[in-house]
């Protein structure tokens, strides 16, 4: 039987934010350089109406026009993380947990393609990326 580790209540909490307000931010910065890119117009087309069936028609582009606004919240949110991460190098303390690895998936979908990058005030943030990235089970 596979090892299981047991969550916290803060690792708990955090994962849910993550995976709930940060996410909710950086996939849409994501996708909307991910869907244009998709060059098969029925593949492309597939996308965007699970898109749509969940967030409403035209939503892409709706995201293509607030972009900054999405980024600036976004941005405000990883603020969190930014001022934890400059004391302690995983956000629960010198080990990660799920919560690290939820935040460098969401990290990593935003950055994925250069698409986006992190702001150039969040040092702490590449690198706690640039640690996990490193990071080994031991």
């Amino acid at each position: 039987m596979g090892r299981r580790e047991t969550f916290s209540a803060p690792n708990l909490c955090l994962i849910e934010w993550i995976e709930d307000a940060v996410e909710a931010r950086t996939f849409k910065l994501a996708d909307i350089h991910y869907v244009p890119a998709i060059e098969d117009i029925i593949a492309r087309t597939m996308v965007v109406r699970q898109k749509e069936r969940k967030f409403g028609k035209g939503c892409v582009e709706q995201w293509t026009q607030c972009a900054q606004s999405i980024r600036v919240e976004l941005d405000r949110l990883l603020s969190r993380c930014e001022a934890t991460l400059r004391h302690a190098p995983f956000l629960l303390g010198t080990t990660p947990v799920h919560a690290d690895f939820a935040l460098f998936g969401v990290l990593g979908n935003l950055t994925h393609n250069g698409w986006n990058q992190l702001s150039s005030d969040q040092n702490a943030l590449q690198d706690f990326a640039n640690r996990l990235k490193a990071w080994r089970f031991r």
